[in-house]
């Protein structure tokens, strides 16, 4: 809660993107650490798959993130 104001609509949770990809007919994973990534990016690119990589990031380093931002 940032400034008083509830935080309402901005947080996706509960979807498991890996299954939303496959229905679809493509290949899904979720990476939570940077090497995961980078082996994830690396798969679709020697399968030549539509991927989805989904992305469980820490939320903890937004707010310094929006404050760097509103300097530039």
């Amino acid at each position: 809660m940032a400034k008083g104001i509830a935080a309402h609509g901005v947080q996706l949770g509960g979807i498991d993107w890996e299954k939303l990809a496959q229905s679809f007919g493509a290949d899904g994973v979720t990476v939570a650490t940077e090497q995961a990534l980078a082996n994830a990016l690396q798969a679709p690119l020697l399968s030549q798959r539509t991927t989805v990589i989904g992305v469980r990031i820490d939320a903890c380093g937004y707010v310094a993130q929006f404050n760097a931002l509103r300097e530039l």
